[in-house]
Parts: structure tokens; sequence; C-alpha cells
């Protein structure tokens, strides 16, 4: 349901949902606005399917949510230097 498989298509699972939202918000506004400018298309359909993925972007940092507005955020593409001591194989004698 978060992503797409054989049964669930790109724009029925939450990320394509997710994508839709980013697509309806090139400027901040409120959350209210952001439901009523998607909820008569198709794969948002529900509050709940739309609460499923204003909830997946928050949580992926897409999007940030700040006096009451919501607004994209600013993912870095970087790796943490943790991460990549994680990825290195290590000397093991």
């Amino acid at each position: 349901m978060i992503l797409p498989t054989k049964h669930v298509p790109a724009a029925r699972s939450l990320l394509g949902v997710g994508a839709l939202l980013l697509r309806h918000l090139p400027q901040e506004r409120t959350v209210a606005s952001l439901w009523d400018a998607v909820r008569t298309e198709p794969y948002v359909a529900t509050l709940e399917r739309f609460t499923l993925a204003v909830d997946l972007l928050f949580a992926m940092g897409a999007v940030t949510f700040e006096g009451g507005l919501l607004r994209r955020g600013r993912v870095s593409h970087d790796v943490p230097p943790s991460a990549t001591d994680a990825a290195q194989p290590h000397d093991v004698r």
C-alpha cells in the first residue's frame, strides 16, 4: 500500500498519492486547503488516504508543518557519515 506492487499501481500507492500532494503544494498552504484541492482526485478519494500520504511525506521530510501551514521540506541527498562507515568492509583479523 505504501509502495507500488504487482497489484497496486504507482498512482494508487501512498507514495504516488504523496507525489500528487506535492504537485499541489508549490507554496505553503493549510492542510484544509490542500485537502480541498485534491479531494476529488480519484486516487486520493478519502480523508484517510490523504492523511496517510501527508504523514508519509512528513516522515520522509518531504513536507514540514509550521505555524499551521504545510510546506515542502528540504530533503537532503547527502549520506550521513555513519551510513557510509557501515557500508565499508571492516578489516577483521
